[in-house]
């Protein structure tokens, strides 16, 4: 068996950080496959209990003692330094020691572990109060409160599991500030949370982007909390000319030790960006907390305020659709249950909604649909030309197909019948709409000798092409069902009222 231990370590060591993620998730795997029903049902039973645990070493101080001393010490002495009685001590002792927060060297005597060093760091003992004392009532409710709702979906950030464990009618983040005590654990968390992830500095080409730019100001930090992200710009890039601006609430803001070389200001962006003409645009871990519609008023008000050189950076977690890490979903339900967010997804009618909404100005446009948008242009340059046919076959697509859309498919869930005579409409809609885009593009070229597509294969025949027959391909076979389903149905109308007519 130590052999097979020494194997793994030496493999996590060898390691990058995917293949550590990647080992650690397989031996959890591996761990649950051996498990009996009972040992799942303990480890179920003890998932609060951790983290109780270590609240209560936080408290004590347990983890700044033994992180701090080289050698084990004895439950008398860290009674004598918490003021904890010795046999209630020697119980949380162990019971920190059978989780690994701690190592148990000898009968009533302990040091510290690698996660001992973890939670002796302020940073992550934020974490543990935020998560225990917030985090914990919330999700505690959250059964109760799905059920109360008939496990709809979570959209309004005042209706949540956080108004049931709080007893307020305020929305999370404005009754979160309002609470300093909490807040401020969680911005403690903050100066750590995803600690060991790729620094985004290093896989976005900041200085190659800058340029040239001569603007007064060069990073604005949006909700940037404690600035450890503006400081991150102003370590990598000590002799940057412009201004580094960090924008928080005040009551966050207050809490920010000086720093050499950025600007504090006290901004909500709920509000419009009072800083105009900055290159970059920055939010980190901003938009995951919030719900779609808010996400979107969070973006609008950064749009008036860009130059022709401005860039909006988004810094968040994005979820795949299949084989969504544990983590991930950690974070995403948590949001869901306190804020009522989700952490975003392409939704077809949003993506043409954008340019429905935003035609007139996609040229400048650096956010990831308008990139979206100008990449898929090259297929047909309409589209960054406000031209009146595709503004208009779109306009129709984002509010009159794309809910109808919506609407035939919860009317497929639950088996209603009147999804096909709606399919039928929706299908050859799609089928005249996407008619008319290949004739009107194809006229362009044959009789007033223009080109909207460039000739490469991507760009004629995937993008132009290939993308859009696809919606003449699936409405014509669900066209050509509901037809026959609905064909049959009235055979059987008429030859059962044929026959009472006979009788």
């Amino acid at each position: 068996m130590d052999t097979v231990v020494d194997q793994v370590r030496k493999l996590a060591a060898a390691a990058d950080e995917a293949g550590r993620k990647k080992l650690l998730d397989s031996l959890r795997d591996l761990s649950y496959a051996i498990e009996t029903p009972y040992d799942t049902l303990q480890r179920f039973a003890g998932l609060h209990l951790q983290i109780t645990v270590a609240r209560i070493g936080v408290d004590l101080g347990i983890f700044d003692a033994l992180n701090e001393s080289k050698e084990p010490l004895s439950v008398a002495t860290l009674a004598e330094k918490t003021g904890a009685a010795p046999e209630l001590l020697g119980r949380i002792l162990r019971a920190l020691a059978s989780y690994g927060q701690i190592k148990e060297a000898s009968k009533d005597h302990f040091t510290s572990s690698s996660t001992t060093a973890v939670l002796a760091d302020k940073g992550y003992q934020g974490g543990i109060h935020h998560f225990f004392d917030t985090v914990g009532p919330v999700l505690q409710q959250l059964p109760d409160f799905l059920a109360e709702t008939q496990y709809a979906d979570i959209t309004q950030s005042d209706k949540t599991a956080l108004q049931k464990a709080f007893n307020t009618e305020l929305p999370g983040f404005i009754w979160f500030p309002n609470h300093p005590e909490r807040f401020g654990y969680f911005q403690q968390l903050m100066t750590v949370q995803r600690a060991g992830a790729v620094n985004w500095l290093s896989v976005f080409p900041f200085q190659d982007e800058l340029g040239d730019f001569q603007g007064k100001t060069v990073f604005v930090d949006i909700g940037g909390g404690f600035g450890h992200q503006s400081l991150s710009v102003k370590e990598a890039f000590p002799s940057i000319e412009g201004k580094i601006v960090l924008q928080d609430l005040p009551q966050t803001l207050e809490h920010v030790p000086p720093m050499d070389g950025i600007e504090v200001m006290p901004h909500n962006f709920f509000e419009p960006q009072v800083v105009k003409d900055a290159k970059f645009y920055y939010l980190r871990n901003v938009l995951h907390d919030w719900p779609d519609d808010k996400a979107v008023i969070i973006l609008k008000n950064i749009i008036p305020a860009l130059g022709p050189d401005s860039r909006i950076l988004i810094d968040d977690m994005v979820l795949p659709n299949e084989n969504v890490h544990w983590q991930a979903t950690q974070t995403d339900l948590t949001m869901m249950a306190a804020l009522g967010s989700k952490e975003p997804g392409i939704l077809h009618c949003l993506f043409e909604g954008y340019f429905v909404t935003h035609h007139d100005r996609m040229g400048p446009a650096q956010d990831i649909f308008g990139q979206l948008w100008k990449e898929y242009a090259k297929s047909d340059s309409r589209y960054l030309a406000s031209d009146s046919f595709v503004v208009s076959i779109e306009m129709i697509t984002v509010f009159l197909w794309g809910p109808l859309c919506l609407y035939v498919a919860y009317l497929t869930t639950i088996n209603h019948s009147l999804k096909h005579p709606l399919r039928v409409i929706i299908c050859m809609a799609h089928l005249y709409g996407d008619t008319l885009y290949y004739a009107t593009s194809l006229y362009d070229y044959y009789v007033n000798d223009i080109s909207h597509s460039r000739p490469e294969v991507l760009y004629f025949w995937v993008y132009y092409f290939l993308m859009n027959f696809v919606w003449i391909v699936v409405p014509a076979y669900l066209l050509y069902n509901s037809v026959c389903l609905m064909s049959q149905a009235m055979e059987r109308f008429n030859g059962e009222a044929g026959a009472k007519k006979t009788r």
